[in-house]
């Protein structure tokens, strides 16, 4: 749910944050996945 905190907080900079959040979850659920 971290995504959706970062992308509903208003801010410069903000994006790049939720953006490597995003990628991280993504790796989590790949990983999650794979085992």
């Amino acid at each position: 749910m971290p995504v959706i905190f970062v992308a509903g907080t208003p801010g410069v900079g903000k994006t790049k944050l939720s953006t490597q959040i995003c990628a991280a979850s993504e790796l989590r659920h790949v990983n999650i996945s794979a085992e």
